[in-house]
């Protein structure tokens, strides 16, 4: 019951991959598109890319720092971030709008998606259909996970959450 099978696992990886290419072929062609603009237009403005320090980036937190996002760039199109959870955390029942996908970098923990248990580990990929309902138990040790929303509006439930000081900021 806790298994995924391998092929369910190349699945989510294929997905995930696609979903990478997809937004930079997306972002391209925009990008493609706004140059032509600027070449007849050099008043006109669009979006740059970018080398974001991750040390820097705003942190938030929830529960007495029981779990920390750090928000690493929020696009028109997508949201990463590094998600931390504390020892034994739970994530409660939710259900999201977009698409949403974990690498787990650190720690281990038991993920319900649509009434499915699975165990999770360090280097496993998690992916989440938009609107799936998802519940997380963490295990006993720290969890670190690359957090990527298809879409940036479920990653506005983090405005509610608690500004880390700066001198709180490191990890």
């Amino acid at each position: 019951m806790f298994q995924i099978q391998s092929q369910v696992i190349d699945r989510l990886k294929s997905v995930f991959i696609g979903a990478f290419v997809g937004l930079f072929l997306v972002s391209a062609n925009i990008t493609v598109a706004l140059a032509d603009n600027e070449s007849s237009n050099a008043s006109s403005s669009s979006a740059k890319g970018e080398v974001i320090d991750t040390k820097s980036v705003e942190k938030r937190q929830v529960g007495q720092g029981k779990a920390v996002i750090e928000i690493m760039k929020t696009g028109k199109l997508a949201f990463i971030g590094r998600l931390s959870l504390a020892a034994n955390a739970q994530v409660p029942q939710h259900r999201d709008p977009t698409e949403e996908y974990l690498i787990i970098e650190e720690g281990s923990g038991i993920i319900t998606i649509d009434g499915q248990k699975s165990k999770v580990k360090k280097g496993d990929l998690i992916y989440m259909p938009a609107h799936a309902e998802v519940s997380f138990v963490n295990g006993d040790q720290k969890l670190v996970a690359l957090q990527v929303f298809a879409g940036p509006e479920s990653a506005t439930k983090y405005n509610k959450w608690h500004a880390v000081k700066s001198d709180q900021n490191n990890r």
